[in-house]
């Protein structure tokens, strides 16, 4: 199997035979690239392994993807030791990035600076600031809490109090002022009457909204929507799927 840095071109990629590893950093994504390299399963299914690592990676429709994620707290436990490790303890990277030494130093770690994060249940935006400082936890990533979902009736009454409206699609996008919204369905999955119903009102403010039943129908939506940049297909042949959006259904090709 041939491995391919990031400058090869995309549409030299877009082919049944080639696996696009995507690396998130702190996800494990170096010892599994070590161990995909070595997996005779990969080498009999794929004869390109293009690697992502720090980038956008190429969104093409007959190539397959590897993608790991990992327990968000997790990754920050794991992102936070592995910078004071080279930052503070090694000194190898003291200088790297301006204020992080200070910071992991400050701190000692991610543990202790959580608790400083709140008071009195209330955001702490001197230390939120500082956490931003920290390579690997603040790298072009904006998030929220929406606390949808789960914990029964009790949760659920106590949420609509707070003012949580159900139907709000699962996966919510905002790029370039105009918001997106994805709601993930197993394949024999319905929508809910409330759902139905935040959907229609989405749609009808101008909103874009889509229900998605696989990895490759949220890839297709994307495109649809052009939230990346679509490559030509180099084999032809397709099937559809029918993926509502836009107040109406949509026909998409998945070719």
């Amino acid at each position: 199997m041939l491995l391919i840095n990031n400058k090869a071109k995309p549409a030299k990629l877009d082919n049944l035979k080639t696996l696009i590893y995507i690396h998130i950093g702190k996800c494990g994504g170096a010892t599994l690239a070590r161990a995909i390299n070595k997996s005779t399963l990969v080498k009999n299914k794929f004869l390109k392994l293009y690697r992502v690592h720090v980038g956008k990676p190429p969104i093409l429709k007959n190539a397959s993807y590897a993608i790991v994620v990992r327990n968000p707290i997790k990754r920050s436990i794991s992102a936070f030791n592995w910078r004071y490790k080279l930052v503070v303890t090694d000194e190898i990277q003291k200088k790297r990035f301006d204020g992080e030494y200070e910071i992991l130093n400050k701190y000692g770690t991610l543990n202790n600076l959580c608790e400083q994060l709140y008071i009195n249940d209330n955001l702490n935006f001197d230390v939120s600031d500082e956490f931003k400082k920290i390579h690997h936890l603040k790298e072009n990533i904006l998030m929220t809490a929406f606390p949808s979902g789960g914990g029964g009736y009790i949760r659920g009454a106590k949420l609509k109090r707070a003012g949580l409206v159900a139907g709000w699609p699962d996966i919510q996008l905002i790029y370039k002022g105009i918001y997106y919204g994805i709601e993930v369905k197993t394949p024999t999955g319905r929508l809910s009457s409330a759902q139905r119903k935040i959907h229609k009102q989405l749609t009808k403010m101008g909103c874009s909204v889509a229900v998605v039943r696989s990895i490759r129908e949220v890839m297709e939506i994307v495109l649809d929507w052009n939230l990346v940049r679509r490559y030509k297909p180099s084999v032809e042949g397709s099937d559809t799927s029918s993926i509502v959006g836009l107040g109406r259904t949509q026909q998409v090709n998945k070719s």
